[in-house]
């Protein structure tokens, strides 16, 4: 790439007015489309050999307004204004690149006030330098043209992000494909990205040969994307598909090179063919802020349509381009109304407008026929963005969207071969085999284990996490009908011992190792012989020498009565549906309270006495109206007191609201329990109240969005699993 000045003083060659009569415009003209400098003198310099210019200026201000021709074997071409190409990354002010092809002169022209300001011009010549990369990256781009969703890719095609040498590109790895591949579920740093779900192909940077060096210092990013900004390019329409590449060369190297910027300063360029070109480095699937439009590049995505659409409409290939890329940066950034309103640079834009719409927009960009053609642009992509709503953005929904999240700082792409969307929150949505699920990276956590070969197993060996040096005080639960330990592990949690689980007629060997390490001087069992045996019963009195009695009842809600303790808060759950119970029961070890069990629609008897001993007592209804309904609270009410209800879309959610409630000030120790194994969660309740730890409910693989955000605000640093795989697996530890 060869970049040299030329001046315009005394060495360039001077050309009269061309219609001498018409003298110095004597008002600034409101047209800023059609050239108006007739009157004005003009220079002319000569190309010797190169195919792309731009204009520099040594004022010390920019000029009100410049005009560029081309003079190539057909004769002169039109005169056409030259807007400023101004940023914020650099003092250097010149005008937008023009590409001249085989021109062999161009002639500049231009005004400041009332004045000439021709002689202060001084012409970049910039020789785009074509090489044989170029026609195997055009043709491997023309054949995935107008293809909008590639569903499987091997990875060949992924380009590098970084460019050597010339910058030009090995043949092979010239396009950016999307795809919708990848398996697990397993986090890391970003080796290479590549758009994702319904991107359009993309030419990436090393697919057309940008020299990385020539970049300076990191890409900037804005906090969302929130508008796209339609340009051209100006310059020459006469291009082959292959010239496109080194057109997009030439411009990098005049805007960085020339004018200074830290880069290219589009964030993506379409040429006539709908080739779809890579602009400014920092991934397009992230938002980048450009130097596309001075005062309006936060927040929004530049798209150059190359060549001069002043006069010539632009091809339907490239509008076909446009529209691909444009729906795919606004609907992966969740904006599906290209028709709203935002405020950019303080001016309210629709979400799709033009250059010259920009508040400081004093130009003819994206040239009057591509201008024209915006309202059409935009219904097209309306129609596109309907496909945009994706899992990601689903679940982003169900989470609680932009309150929860935040907003998109990282559009759905292909990061390891996973399908990754970030957030500002600093939370993202993965997909895995799962779905798509949320993790947090922000979570600073150890994780430890607590597991076993069995739910009986896992009992024994909390118990002896927790109670290294014995207990006194056992207590002991079916772990075949759930209904009695509900109640059982928060009361273990109150006497300071274990909750260790039965069969009906058979004390499992790891519990009976486990007892006889405990060496207790009592044991309560929770539930009647139906449930635990008289033959369990005397073997615990044999095996240990302890005394052993039992709470019992005529059904479970009578069994939960018997267990509360008085002058405690009283937590009611559902005692038929017995997720919240698990909820209920972490909550009640940690402020020393009883879980008691209702019917959904009427206060069993024995409940609603122990409820009245203790009136003055908080009582918490655990869950919402489907499980404990209204009539229940009603009922509770009648006895002389307030309920709080604590619930939930779902029983992670209950049990994160419900731990926010009686912890609000987070736990340096969580334990974590699968919320559809229950066993393992009662085992975790009794022996998490030993360090004031909450627990908290997770699927398998993730633990829920609610559960995050409490983990996020507080002081955590440690989780503890509780649960072999595959009840919770190992990769919960990402989240």
């Amino acid at each position: 790439m060869v970049s040299r000045a030329a001046g315009l003083g005394e060495e360039a060659e001077s050309v009269a007015p061309e219609d001498s009569d018409a003298g110095m415009p004597g008002e600034r003209h409101d047209d800023i489309v059609e050239p108006i400098l007739e009157g004005v003198p003009s220079k002319k310099v000569s190309t010797d050999g190169a195919d792309l210019v731009g204009v520099i200026w040594d004022l010390g201000q920019t000029p009100d307004r410049v005009e560029i021709r081309a003079l190539s074997a057909e004769g002169w071409g039109d005169w056409t204004h030259a807007p400023a190409a101004e940023s914020e990354e650099s003092e250097t002010v010149g005008t937008d690149p023009f590409w001249i092809g085989d021109a062999i002169e161009v002639e500049v022209r231009a005004i400041d006030g009332d004045h000439t300001a021709t002689d202060h011009l001084r012409v970049e010549l910039i020789d785009t330098e074509a090489v044989a990369a170029d026609d195997t990256t055009a043709a491997e781009a023309e054949s995935t043209e107008g293809s909008d969703v590639v569903a499987e890719d091997d990875g060949t095609a992924v380009a590098s992000a970084s460019g050597t040498g010339s910058g030009v590109a090995s043949a092979g790895v010239p396009v950016l494909r999307p795809t919708t591949s990848g398996a697990g579920f397993s986090r890391a740093a970003p080796s290479t990205s590549v758009p994702g779900t319904s991107a359009p192909v993309i030419i990436s940077r090393a697919g057309w040969g940008a020299n990385e060096s020539w970049r300076g210092g990191s890409a900037s990013y804005a906090g969302e994307t929130e508008a796209a900004v339609l340009h051209h390019t100006a310059g020459s329409n006469s291009y082959t598909r292959s010239q496109s590449a080194s057109i997009v060369r030439g411009i990098y190297s005049y805007h960085t090179r020339t004018l200074g910027w830290n880069d290219i300063g589009y964030n993506v360029l379409v040429d006539k063919y709908g080739q779809i070109f890579e602009g400014r480095a920092g991934g397009l699937h992230r938002n980048v802020i450009g130097a596309h439009a001075l005062g309006s590049n936060t927040g929004t995505f530049g798209v150059s349509i190359m060549g001069n659409h002043s006069n010539a409409v632009p091809s339907s290939s490239a509008q076909n381009a446009v529209v691909r890329i444009v729906a795919w940066k606004l609907g992966s950034s969740y904006i599906f109304d290209v028709n709203d309103r935002v405020t950019v640079d303080n001016k309210a834009q629709l979400r799709l407008f033009g250059h010259r719409d920009a508040r400081q927009g004093a130009t003819a960009c994206p040239g009057a026929r591509a201008y024209a053609l915006m309202p059409d642009l935009r219904s097209r992509v309306q129609e596109a963005l309907g496909g945009y709503r994706t899992a990601s953005h689903h679940r982003w929904v169900d989470a609680g969207g932009r309150s929860v999240l935040g907003a998109v700082v990282e559009s759905e792409a292909v990061v390891d071969g996973q399908r990754t969307t970030r957030y500002s929150s600093g939370m993202e949505i993965v997909h895995s085999n799962e779905g798509a699920v949320i993790t947090d990276p922000t979570l600073d956590l150890s994780f430890d284990r607590i597991g076993g070969s069995d739910r009986y197993e896992v009992s024994a060996n909390a118990s002896q996490k927790a109670f290294p040096r014995g207990a006194a005080h056992v207590m002991i639960a079916s772990g075949e009908l759930y209904s009695d330990a509900l109640a059982s592990a928060p009361m273990a949690a109150r006497v300071g011992g274990p909750l260790l689980l039965v069969r009906e007629n058979v004390i499992p060997s790891s519990v009976l190792a486990e007892l006889r390490r405990l060496s207790p001087d009592r044991i309560t069992i929770a539930g009647g012989a139906p449930t635990v045996s008289a033959q369990v019963e005397r073997q615990l009195s044999s095996v240990t020498g302890a005394t052993v009695d039992r709470v019992g009842g005529k059904d479970r809600y009578e069994v939960s009565a018997g267990m509360v303790q008085d002058g405690k808060p009283i937590f009611v759950a559902s005692g038929e549906l017995y997720s919240d119970a698990l909820s209920a029961g972490s909550a009640a070890a940690l402020t020393g309270g009883s879980v008691v069990l209702t019917q959904k629609n009427s206060l069993p008897a024995p409940v609603a006495a122990a409820i009245a001993r203790n009136k003055n007592q908080n009582v918490y209804i655990v869950g919402g109206t489907p499980t404990v309904t209204e009539k229940v609270e009603r009922e509770i009410r009648d006895l002389g007191v307030a309920p709080l209800r604590v619930g939930g879309k779902d029983r992670y959610a209950v049990s994160a609201n419900l731990i926010d409630t009686v912890k609000p000030g987070g736990s340096k120790t969580v334990y974590v329990a699968s919320g559809m194994v229950f066993s393992d969660a009662l085992s975790a309740v009794s022996i998490a109240s030993v360090s004031s730890s909450p627990v908290m409910l997770a699927l398998p693989q993730t633990m829920l969005i609610d559960t995050r955000l409490y983990l996020r605000e507080g002081p955590t640093s440690r989780a503890v699993l509780v649960g072999g795989e595959p009840t919770l697996y190992r990769s919960i530890t990402l989240g």
